[in-house]
């Protein structure tokens, strides 16, 4: 099954529009948490989470990118 990974903002969303192939939702996940460290060892500004779907749009989880900080 096809999964897409979302990098969700305060302000945006940077939609992934091509995805990956993936055995199961588990793994899927994963790979999400995986993209949600990397991109918080970077210094990140704006981004909260990565969302990840399936080819359905399904929200599957989402992983916290830990440099954010959210002002409301």
């Amino acid at each position: 099954m096809r999964y897409f990974f979302h990098a969700v903002g305060t302000k945006c969303i940077h939609e992934d529009e091509n995805g990956e192939e993936f055995d199961n939702d588990e793994d899927a996940a994963a790979y999400g948490a995986v993209i949600a460290n990397e991109l918080s060892d970077g210094g990140t500004l704006n981004m909260m989470y990565i969302l990840v779907v399936d080819e359905e749009d399904k929200e599957v989880s989402r992983s916290p990118i830990s440099s954010c900080i959210s002002i409301h």
